[in-house]
C-alpha cells in the first residue's frame, strides 16, 4: 500500500488556532473550570474506593447465581471453576461493554487503560494505518499483542501478526478477556505483550433488534448501527443451539474544517519562554497557484567550484504579477506555500456489514461438536490533501512557460535557460481518495469431548483476510498530466478560482481511478489439546494439559497494471509478494494445588518455524513488458524457540491473596521483515537539509532547502526471533463482599528487537549511515533524487515496567445499588535502546507512552433504570521539539527560527449514560452523552507519527467533541 507521509512543514502568515485553547501560557478561567474541579475531586475520592470489577468478582457473582461451570480462561489450557488464577486477567462482560456506549470493537480498545499505541481511524488519513484498526498492550504495538477470537488465531492484516479489529462486530461479543502478561509458553509467537481474547455469544434467549445513532453536536461524524441477534434451540434443554447475528455500521466523514482546532496548519501560539505570540506553519511547497523552478547557465558563476556555471532559482509566477500569494497560501522565500491541512479529513468515512453463526451440538453424553462462522465486509474511504505534483518538467517552448515563466526572467537567465519545472497542488482534481475494501472470513469446526479422565478439544480453523486498496479519484497520471502541461491545456500557475470548465475537462483524462494493490492473507490451523487429572496433592488433584498445533500462513499481494508500470505522477511501483511459511508448536501445562491455599502452574512450549517460501511474482520489466519472475526456494533460515512460564497464587487468608509469574516469550520476524526485497515506501514524514557537502553524487541528488526524500525498505534473511522475559507480582485484597483491590507490578525486557533506524537518525548521522542512502529517479524530471533505506535488523532492546490497579466498591442504597470502580495503568519505564524513552514525552519513535491512564466508572441500578458516569484520563506530556517564528509588529520574523517544545496538558473526557427497560422488559432504551464537558484536543506541534492532521495528535484525543447517542433494543 502507499505509505503517504506528512508533507513539507513551512511558515506563513498567522491565523488564530481555535481561540483561547491555543494560548499556552494563559489557562482558561470560566464557569466550566468549576465543574471540572468538582469532577476531578470526585475522581480523587474514587482512587481510594473504586475500580473495574476484577475477574474474581465476576466469578463470585456467577457462583452465587449458581451458573458457574468449568471454563478455560485466557492464559491457560486447563478448565477450572475457580477463576481466581495466578495470572492478571481482566474480564469485560457484556454489561461492561454496553456501558462504554461505543459502537465498534476497535473503539472499545480506547476504554481499556492497559491499551496504548494502537492504530486509530486517523492513522489512515495520510498515515500508515492502511485502513486497519488494532490493539496494543503496554504501547508495544499490535505486532506484540496476540488477538484471538474464541481462543483461536485470526488471519492478520499483513504478513505479521496485526489483526484488524474491524472484522469483529461488537454486538456479537459475550465478553472480552485481557491477559496483561506474556503468554508465549501457551500460544507461541506474538504474545509478548499479552493476549486479547474476544468471546462470541453462545446462547440467546430472545431475538433482538437494535438501532443506535450517534450525533456530534458540533456537526459531522455521525454514526449509525443496526443489529439483529437471534438463536434457535437451547443447548441445556435441546442438546443443540444456534446463535446468529447481523450488524450494519456506518460512519460518516469528519473533515478538518468541521472543527476549529483542526481547520488549519497555520497556528498562532504563545511562545512559552518569552510569552510572545509566535507562528507555527506546517504547509507544502506543492501549491496552487504553482511554483516555478528554472535551471540556467550563468557565465559569471563559472569557476573551479562550478565549472559549468549552473544555477537554479524558484519563484511563484502568480505572486510576481499580483504582488502577494493567493488565498490559503503564504510566502516562503520567493515561493508560495499551501495550507494543505484545510483540505483533509479527521475521521474517514466507513461502512461495514458483518454476519456470524455460532453453533453447539451434543453428539452424545461425552462429545460436543461446535462451529463458528464470521464474515465481515468493511469499506473505509480516506481523503487526504489534493495531489502534490512534485517538480514536473515542462518544455522550455511550451505555451505555459512562454506566458507564465519567461516574462519574469532576466536576460542572463533567458540566454542560459536549461530546464523549467513546475510544482503544483491538484486542487481541481479533488482530494486524493483511498478506498480500503476488506473482506474477512473466519471458520472453525471442532469437537469437545471427554473419554474417561481425559478432556479433549480439537479443531480446524480457516481464516482469510482480503483487502483491495483502490484510488477512486484525485490521483494524477504522469504522462497525461505532462502532455497536458506541454500543450497548455490548463494553467498550473493560476489560482484555483480561475480554473474554468474547459480546464476541468482538460484535466479529467489525467485523473486516475482504479485498483492499486490487492492483499490476501490466509491462515489454516489444526490444534489439539488434552487434559486430565494426575495425582492428589494437598489442595486437590493436579491437572496436566498438553497440546499441539500446526498452522500455515500464506501472504499474497498483487499490484495493478498502472502501479506496476509506474503510471502515476511521482509514485513508484509497489512490490508484489507471494510468500508462505509453516509453523508448529507443542506445549505442556501442569497445575499443582500444593496446598488448599497455594497453587503453582508450570508451562513449557517449543515452536518450529520454517523459512519463507517465496513463489513466482507477476510484474513488468523496465520496458513495460509483462514478465513472471520465479523466485523459488526458501528465504532466511528455519527458526525455533522454547519458552516457559511459572506462576503461583497464595491465598494468605480470606482477605489477602498474592500472585506472581515469571516467564519467557518470543516473536518471529514477519515474512516481509525477512523476505522483502528493497522496495519503495513513500517519503519521509519530516523535511531535511542536504546532509552532504562533499560534491558526491549523493550531494548532487539533494533537493533545494529542507525537503522530503524518498524512503526504501528491505528485509533481512538473517533475522532472529525477538526474545523476552516477563515478571509480574500482584496482590488481591477483598475485605468484604463489596470491596476489591487488585495491584499488579509488571516488568518486561525484550532483546533482539527487529527495528528500522528512524529517518531522523539516518539524516542526523549521515556519514555513519552513508550506506543507507541511495538515489531514486524522478520519472517527471528524469533527475536522480536522494533517498534513504530503512532495513530491518535485530538492533536493540526494550525495557518496560509499571503498575496496573483495579479497585471496586459497591453500596446497597435504599433505592438501588451503586457500583463504583476505577482501573488504571501507571507506567514506570518504557525505553528502547534505539529510540530512547517516549514515557511522558513525544519520543524518537514518533509516539507517546503515557505515564498514567485510568478509567473511573460509577453505576447506579434502581429498578428498570441504570445510570452510569465514566471518566477517561491521560496524563500530559512533553511535545515534539519544533521551531516557530516570533511575531513582531504583526509580522513573523522569518529570519530567525525559535526552538520550542510545548507541554501538552493532561486530557480527559466524561461520559454519561442512562438505560431504561420498558414494555415488560421487551424494549430497552439507552441515552448517552460522550465528552460531556466538550473537551477540545490540546495543542500539539508534532508533525510526524500519524496522519496529516496539524495542531493536535488524533491518536490520543476525541475529535467528535460532545456527542449524543441513542440506542433502542426490542426483544421478541
Amino acid at each position: 500500500m502507499i505509505m503517504d507521509r506528512r508533507e513539507d512543514p513551512a511558515r506563513r502568515r498567522p491565523r488564530q488556532h481555535g481561540g483561547s485553547r491555543s494560548e499556552l501560557a494563559i489557562p482558561r478561567a470560566d464557569a466550566t473550570a468549576l465543574v471540572k474541579m468538582l469532577f476531578f475531586m470526585m475522581a480523587l475520592m474514587g482512587l481510594v474506593l473504586f475500580s473495574f470489577k476484577p475477574a474474581q468478582v465476576h466469578a463470585a457473582e456467577m457462583m452465587s447465581d449458581g451458573i458457574i461451570e468449568e471454563v478455560v480462561v485466557t492464559g491457560s489450557a486447563i478448565k477450572r471453576a475457580d477463576l481466581d488464577g495466578a495470572l492478571p486477567v481482566q474480564i469485560f462482560t457484556r454489561a461492561d461493554i454496553d456501558r462504554t456506549n461505543v459502537a465498534t470493537t476497535e473503539d472499545l480498545v480506547d476504554k481499556m487503560p492497559a491499551m496504548q499505541g494502537y492504530l486509530t481511524a486517523s492513522d489512515s488519513v495520510g498515515g500508515g494505518g492502511g485502513g486497519v484498526r488494532g490493539a496494543s498492550i503496554r504501547d508495544l504495538g499490535e505486532e506484540y499483542t496476540l488477538v484471538l477470537l474464541n481462543g483461536r488465531r485470526l488471519a492478520p492484516a499483513d504478513s505479521g501478526a496485526t489483526i484488524d479489529l474491524q472484522m469483529i462486530p461488537l454486538s456479537m461479543l459475550e465478553q472480552v478477556e485481557l491477559l496483561t502478561d506474556g503468554a508465549s509458553a501457551l500460544y507461541g509467537s506474538d504474545a509478548i505483550a499479552g493476549v486479547v481474547n474476544y468471546k462470541l455469544r453462545q446462547d440467546v434467549e430472545k431475538t433482538q433488534f437494535s438501532i443506535r445513532a450517534s450525533d456530534p453536536l458540533e456537526g459531522a461524524g455521525e454514526e449509525l448501527d443496526f443489529d439483529v441477534i437471534g438463536g434457535y434451540g437451547s443447548f441445556e434443554d435441546d442438546g443443540f443451539s444456534v446463535v446468529f447475528a447481523y450488524n450494519r455500521h456506518e460512519q460518516s466523514q469528519l473533515k478538518a474544517t468541521d472543527r476549529t482546532f483542526a481547520e488549519t496548519g497555520i497556528l498562532t501560539i504563545t511562545e512559552p519562554n518569552s510569552g510572545n505570540p509566535a507562528l507555527f506553519f506546517n504547509g507544502s511547497g506543492n501549491s496552487i497557484p504553482g511554483n516555478a523552478r528554472i535551471t540556467y547557465t550563468d557565465p559569471a558563476l563559472v569557476d573551479e567550484d562550478n565549472l559549468d556555471g549552473e544555477n537554479r532559482i524558484t519563484f511563484n509566477p502568480y505572486r510576481e504579477v499580483s504582488g502577494e500569494c493567493a488565498p490559503n497560501t503564504s510566502q516562503i522565500g520567493e515561493e508560495c506555500w499551501f495550507d494543505y491541512t484545510s483540505t483533509i479529513e479527521i475521521i474517514p468515512e466507513s461502512e461495514r456489514n458483518s454476519f456470524f453463526v455460532n453453533t453447539r451440538i451434543q453428539l452424545d453424553q461425552d462429545i460436543e461438536a461446535f462451529g463458528t462462522l464470521v464474515y465481515s465486509d468493511n469499506s473505509l474511504t480516506s481523503r487526504i490533501a489534493p495531489y502534490p505534483s512534485g517538480w514536473v518538467r515542462i518544455p522550455n517552448d511550451a505555451e505555459l512557460v512562454v506566458n507564465e515563466v519567461l516574462p519574469h526572467l532576466t536576460d542572463v537567465q533567458l540566454d542560459g535557460l536549461q530546464t523549467v519545472d513546475g510544482r503544483w497542488r491538484g486542487l481541481p482534481a479533488g482530494n486524493r481518495t483511498q478506498e480500503f475494501n476488506s473482506q474477512a472470513l473466519h471458520a472453525v469446526v471442532g469437537l469437545d469431548a471427554t473419554f474417561g479422565e481425559f478432556d479433549f478439544n480439537m479443531a480446524i480453523s480457516h481464516s482469510k483476510n482480503e483487502q483491495e486498496e483502490n484510488f477512486p479519484t484525485g490521483w494524477l497520471i504522469r504522462e497525461s498530466f505532462q502532455n497536458a502541461l506541454a500543450e497548455g491545456a490548463f494553467n498550473i500557475f493560476a489560482p484555483a478560482s480561475e480554473f474554468s470548465d474547459e480546464d476541468f475537462e482538460a484535466l479529467a483524462p489525467s485523473i486516475y481511478s482504479g485498483n492499486w494493490t490487492s492483499t490476501e492473507v490466509t491462515v489454516t490451523t489444526v490444534d489439539f489439546v488434552a487434559a486430565r487429572p494426575l495425582i492428589e496433592m494437598g489442595g486437590g488433584e493436579s491437572e496436566l494439559a498438553f497440546g499441539i498445533d500446526y498452522r500455515t500462513t500464506d501472504y499474497d499481494r498483487a499490484v495493478a497494471d498502472a502501479n506496476a508500470r509506474e503510471e502515476l505522477l511521482f509514485l513508484s511501483k509497489s512490490t508484489p509478494y507471494d510468500m508462505d511459511r509453516d509453523q508448529w508448536g507443542i506445549f505442556v501445562e501442569y497445575l499443582m494445588p500444593i496446598f488448599d491455599n497455594f497453587e503453582v502452574n508450570l508451562a513449557v512450549r517449543h515452536d518450529e518455524i520454517s523459512a519463507i517460501s517465496r513463489r513466482e511474482t507477476r510484474g513488468f520489466d523496465e520496458n513495460g513488458e509483462d514478465v513472471v519472475a520465479v523466485e523459488g526456494g526458501g528465504v532466511g533460515e528455519d527458526l525455533s524457540d522454547t519458552t516457559y512460564k511459572i506462576s503461583a497464587r497464595w491465598d494468605v487468608n480470606d482477605l489477602l491473596a498474592v500472585r506472581a509469574s515469571y516467564g519467557t516469550g518470543f516473536k518471529a520476524p514477519t515474512q516481509r521483515q525477512i523476505a522483502e526485497p528493497q522496495s519503495e515506501f513513500g517519503v519521509t514524514s519530516g523535511n531535511y537539509p542536504c546532509p552532504f557537502s562533499d560534491g558526491s553524487d549523493l550531494e548532487q541528488a539533494c533537493l533545494t532547502g529542507e525537503s522530503q526524500y524518498g524512503v526504501y525498505r528491505e528485509g533481512s534473511a538473517g533475522l532472529e526471533p525477538e526474545t523476552s522475559t516477563q515478571f509480574t507480582l500482584g496482590v488481591v485484597v477483598e475485605p468484604d463482599d463489596y470491596t476489591s483491590v487488585v495491584l499488579d507490578y509488571w516488568s518486561i525486557e525484550i532483546e533482539n528487537i527487529v527495528e528500522r533506524l528512524t529517518e531522523q537518525q539516518i539524516f542526523n548521522n549521515a556519514e555513519t549511515y552513508r550506506h543507507l542512502f541511495r538515489t531514486r529517479l524522478n520519472q517527471s524530471t528524469m533527475e536522480n533524487e536522494l533517498a534513504i533505506i530503512q532495513a530491518a535488523v535485530n538492533a536493540g532492546t526494550y525495557d518496560g515496567s509499571g503498575i496496573d490497579y483495579k479497585l471496586s466498591r459497591s453500596f446497597d442504597l435504599p433505592f438501588g445499588t451503586l457500583s463504583t470502580a476505577i482501573a488504571g495503568t501507571h507506567t514506570l519505564e518504557s525505553e528502547s535502546s534505539l529510540t530512547g524513552s517516549s514515557l511522558g514525552r513525544f519520543g524518537n519513535n514518533n509516539a507517546v507512552t503515557f505515564k498514567h491512564r485510568y478509567r473511573f466508572e460509577a453505576v447506579l441500578d434502581h429498578g428498570r433504570f441504570t445510570h452510569s458516569l465514566s471518566w477517561n484520563f491521560r496524563t500530559g506530556y512533553t511535545d515534539a521539539a519544533q521551531t516557530v517564528n516570533i511575531i513582531q509588529n504583526g509580522e513573523p520574523d522569518y529570519a530567525n527560527d525559535t526552538p520550542v517544545q510545548l507541554s501538552v496538558p493532561s486530557y480527559y473526557t466524561i461520559d454519561l449514560q442512562s438505560r431504561a427497560m420498558l414494555m415488560d422488559d421487551q424494549l430497552e432504551v439507552t441515552l448517552g452523552i460522550e465528552n460531556l464537558l466538550d473537551e477540545e484536543p490540546p495543542l500539539s506541534l508534532r508533525t510526524s507519527g500519524s496522519g496529516h492532521q496539524v495542531g493536535w495528535d488524533p491518536r490520543y484525543v476525541d475529535a467528535y467533541l460532545r456527542t449524543v447517542t441513542l440506542k433502542a433494543t426490542y426483544s421478541l
